[in-house]
């Protein structure tokens, strides 16, 4: 029979023996527990800043989109002048949003995501086309507005016909393709930021909200899952078939264009 000394030598080998294994793997899952939590949270974070940016480029979007269709359907015009004489010079300054794909690799993990980073990346190839577009035309509008009142200074009465020549073949062509182009892609790429910013929050979901972290929350959390921005539905005024719809020749030359 073993007596109670002995015993207790035995179980203080067995503590010396074990109580570092086990301290050194509590450690061990204890850095390797925080480390996750802290990529979750970096994931999250990076996840929200790609969402904002691209809400804040159909933000800007649809204030552009606004501010065109209201500027060439202005109740001063007949809709029978020369496109490039529809826009005026904007005044809006573009937030030139951009999402960091670098921060979101981590979806390309897995595989079958394709789609969600050639949508996100078409709604940002669009946003910088509409912008560089945009500046295009404000630069042309604001020489055509010197060169009118230049030229009705010297030919008082002169008409919108005859203003062409004194305004230039080339500025009056560049505005032209410009108004035109601006007209096709805000009336066209509307659903190309939607489907963007849906698809890359379903994929953030799926992936952040399946990790062990997310299930451990999900468990002994109320509402634990990865909290995302979301995007509300465009206001009543900013719908395109709440604005004024585009004159017949403008109209006429944004429908010539093939779609994609």
């Amino acid at each position: 029979m073993i007596s109670v000394s002995e015993h207790l030598t035995s179980v203080n080998w067995l503590t010396l023996i074990l109580g570092p294994f086990v301290g050194t793997a509590f450690a061990f899952l204890s850095a390797r527990q925080l480390d996750a939590g802290r990529r979750h949270r970096e994931r999250i974070a990076a996840a929200n800043l790609a969402l904002f940016a691209l809400k804040q480029q159909y933000n800007d979007f649809l204030l552009y989109r606004k501010g065109y269709r209201e500027d060439v359907g202005r109740s001063d015009l007949s809709g029978n002048e020369p496109v490039w004489s529809f826009l005026k010079p904007s005044h809006m300054t573009f937030g030139n949003y951009a999402v960091d794909l670098k921060g979101i690799s981590f979806l390309f993990e897995h595989p079958g995501r394709t789609e969600v980073f050639d949508r996100l990346e078409g709604a940002q190839m669009c946003y910088r086309d509409m912008v560089s577009l945009a500046t295009v035309a404000t630069q042309c509008a604001q020489k055509i507005q010197e060169r009118v009142v230049k030229a009705e200074r010297e030919h008082p009465g002169i008409t919108l016909a005859e203003l062409e020549p004194e305004i230039g073949k080339d500025l009056a062509g560049q505005m032209t393709m410009a108004v035109i182009g601006l007209g096709i892609r805000i009336d066209r790429n509307e659903d190309v930021y939607l489907k963007a910013f849906s698809g890359l929050r379903a994929a953030m979901i799926a992936e952040l909200d399946t990790s062990w972290l997310a299930r451990f929350k999900n468990v002994w959390v109320p509402n634990g899952g990865t909290t995302l921005v979301n995007m509300k539905k465009a206001e009543p005024k900013f719908r395109l078939d709440a604005l004024p719809p585009l004159p017949k020749v403008l109209a006429g030359a944004v429908a010539k264009m093939p779609e994609d």
